[in-house]
């Protein structure tokens, strides 16, 4: 028991201090990306936009296709993929809809002071 308890009083002995002196990282925010006109303006572009495949709708296919993208620095809308699909030509459609989308306001950092 006894060289249990001297390790344990070693590894308190060693945990780092910090000083209350340590000069302060200035607090930055992220405005995350986003699409010209606001939701609204997302999802009727969605609405106005999305053509479901025909071959799945005479299958009777239905779901929903989970996609990711990135929205790049300059707006642009990059590295479109399909993270969960129903079926190839709804995916397809999916991706069609997201590469088209006009670019978006991308983020930005901002620094509180």
């Amino acid at each position: 028991m006894k060289p249990l308890f001297l390790l344990l009083c070693f590894s308190l002995l060693q945990t780092p201090t910090f000083s209350q002196d340590a000069p302060t990282q200035p607090k930055v925010a992220v405005i995350m990306p986003s699409y010209p006109g606001g939701e609204t303006a997302l999802f009727q572009y969605i609405s106005d936009s999305l053509k479901y495949p025909q071959e799945a709708i005479e299958s009777g296919i239905t779901g929903i296709v989970v996609t990711s993208f990135i929205i790049g620095e300059s707006g642009l809308v990059e590295s479109v993929k399909v993270e969960k699909g129903i079926d190839p030509s709804c995916d397809k459609a999916a991706i069609d809809l997201i590469e088209k989308m006009s670019n978006w306001i991308p983020a930005r950092k901002t620094a509180e002071l």
